[in-house]
C-alpha cells in the first residue's frame, strides 16, 4: 500500500514539473484514496495527521485547477511533511519521505497530451 503512495507521490511530483495537470488530477485522485485504505489499514494513525494529509491534497487540486506550478510545489511539500509526520508518530521514522530526484519511471512520458 505505501509503495503504491510513494510511487504516486512521486508521479504527481514530475506530472507537475510537466504540467500535466490531467495527469496531476489523476493521481492525486488515487492517492487520496489509497491514503484513505491506509488510514483505515493502520488505524493507530492520528486523525490529525489523515486531515494534515488531506488538507495538502485539497491544496495540490486547486493548484492544478489553477494550472499553478508554485501552488503545487508548496502544497506537495506540505503533504511530504504530512507523510514524514505521521511516520514518526506511527514509529516508522526511519521511513523519511522526499521530493524526487530522479525520475523513478522511465517508462512514462510525464508531458502533456497534445491532444
Amino acid at each position: 500500500m505505501m509503495l503504491l503512495i510513494q510511487a504516486r507521490h512521486a508521479k504527481i511530483w514530475y506530472a507537475g514539473r510537466a504540467e500535466d495537470w490531467a495527469l496531476v488530477d489523476y493521481e492525486l485522485g488515487h492517492i487520496s484514496d489509497d491514503l484513505t485504505a491506509a488510514a483505515m489499514l493502520y488505524s493507530d494513525i492520528p486523525v490529525a495527521f489523515v486531515t494534515s494529509a488531506d488538507r495538502a491534497l485539497v491544496r495540490m487540486r486547486e493548484a492544478a485547477k489553477q494550472k499553478d506550478p508554485a501552488g503545487l510545489q508548496s502544497a506537495f511539500s506540505e503533504l511530504t511533511t504530512a507523510c514524514n509526520t505521521c511516520h514518526t508518530a506511527g514509529g516508522v521514522s526511519f521511513i523519511r519521505i522526499q521530493t524526487p530526484t530522479t525520475l523513478p519511471f522511465t517508462n512514462q512520458h510525464f508531458q502533456p497530451s497534445t491532444r
